[in-house]
This record gives structure tokens, C-alpha cells and sequence, in this order.
């Protein structure tokens, strides 16, 4: 009858896979942050369609790109995209003034939601 060789882990010590596994988390996690809190930002009614207008609506293609980069890392994570998705489809539509309002709304909620949940 063979033995089955086992390993035993030394406390204290961690595998490199679940190191990497944990630093994408927190990189995302910190991601999912800063977009809630532009978000939620940009939900305000009119402090939001100021910084959008003085900002010549150059926020939204930058909300645009933290959404992708956010879907990349949420794959790399193994991580809901959910949050990133919105984010890019609010980006979008964001320059219609009454239907952007509601988008951060709603993006702001479901990525507070998920920074919560990760």
C-alpha cells in the first residue's frame, strides 16, 4: 500500500497564487472605490452637470476607460463585471442631461454594492 506523500503547510506562510489572487482583489476593490465615488459625484444634479460641462465632457470618455479597465482586471479577479459595464454604458449615454443623471444613479448604486460585495 503506498503512502500518500503530504505537504504540510508551515503557519504563517501563504501560497503565490492566492498572493497574486488577493493583490488584483485589492487593486480592484480600489478601483470599484474611486469609481463609486465619481459616480456618486457625478449623480449630484447640478454639481454633476457642472463638472461634466465645464469638463467639456471630457469625464465620460475617462469614465469610459476606468469601465474597460475595470471589466479587464474583473476577468484577470474571476470577479462580477456588472459594476463595468454600467459604468461604460453610462459613459455613453451620460451627454443626454435627464437619462445621465439617472445612469450615475444607478451605476453609483450598483458599484457601491459591488465594492461592498468583493
Amino acid at each position: 500500500m503506498a503512502k500518500k506523500k503530504t505537504r504540510k503547510k508551515i503557519k504563517g506562510t501563504r501560497d503565490k497564487t492566492s498572493k497574486k489572487t488577493n493583490k488584483k482583489t485589492n487593486e480592484l476593490k480600489t478601483l470599484k472605490l474611486g469609481a463609486a465615488i465619481l459616480e456618486t459625484i457625478l449623480a449630484i444634479p447640478i454639481l454633476g452637470a457642472m463638472i461634466i460641462l465645464f469638463s467639456f465632457w471630457l469625464l465620460l470618455p475617462v469614465e469610459i476607460a476606468l469601465g474597460i479597465i475595470g471589466i479587464i482586471m474583473s476577468k484577470k479577479a474571476k470577479t462580477k463585471k456588472t459594476g463595468h459595464i454600467f459604468q461604460i454604458i453610462t459613459g455613453c449615454l451620460a451627454w443626454i442631461p435627464i437619462v445621465g443623471w439617472i445612469m450615475h444613479i444607478i451605476t453609483a448604486v450598483i458599484l457601491w454594492i459591488g465594492w461592498k460585495n468583493d
